[in-house]
């Protein structure tokens, strides 16, 4: 997540259209309309400001930043001399925030599942429609060959977006420190007045 988010957003989209380009070269007796529209359906995610996939990794993005200067907050106040009450709400607020992170990244891992078969169905759909307008075997094997390479490009592209998804460590353990128990005035005294009495006893026995 942190490289390059737009650069890695268009990297996908570049690969498949790339691949149709391959296979647009292989195959002329298809009519040209089925080719752009094969190619156009399945690079045309991401190639606009409202690109779902890009908005939901710009937010994992800003939500995981404020997440690690959280953490990065509640460390020093946990290696300092700070006092329990502002260590808890360092706490507290480092939780929240991982919380908040997390839910980001999950609308990042739906968006990008969304996109990907939402690709898949915009080829197999115009895949479908050029093979009724085309001819010959020949001419079918190449649409078919259009669409085999958009299937691929697109897990490509869904592929390399899941491997950008940083992932989010978990927030620190609080670390709880239990004071050692102090003997109240009264449970002093009464030791001492057991002490006095078993030397009393004692020097009794002696007499």
């Amino acid at each position: 997540m942190t490289i390059n988010l737009a650069s890695r957003g268009f990297l996908g989209k570049a690969i498949v259209t790339a691949a149709l380009a391959f296979a647009l070269a292989l195959s002329f007796s298809v009519p040209y309309s089925a080719h752009a529209s094969i190619q156009i359906s399945s690079t045309s995610s991401g190639s606009s400001a409202s690109d779902p996939v890009a908005g939901a990794q710009a937010k994992y993005a800003a939500a995981l930043a404020d997440y690690k200067a959280a953490v990065a907050n509640l460390t020093t106040l946990k290696s300092g001399s700070a006092y329990a009450k502002a260590r808890q709400t360092a706490f507290q607020t480092a939780k929240q925030l991982f919380q908040k992170a997390n839910q980001a990244r999950t609308v990042v891992l739906k968006a990008i599942s969304a996109q990907f078969a939402k690709n898949v169905s915009a080829a197999n759909a115009t895949a479908k429609s050029a093979l009724k307008k085309a001819k010959t075997a020949d001419s079918k094997n190449k649409v078919r060959a259009l669409q085999a390479a958009a299937i691929v490009a697109a897990t490509s592209s869904r592929d390399t977006e899941l491997g950008d998804i940083e992932d989010l460590t978990p927030v620190p353990v609080q670390t709880i420190t239990t004071p050692s128990p102090t003997p109240s005035p009264s449970s002093s005294e009464d030791n001492q007045d057991s002490s006095k009495g078993s030397s009393s006893s004692g020097k009794g026995s002696n007499d």
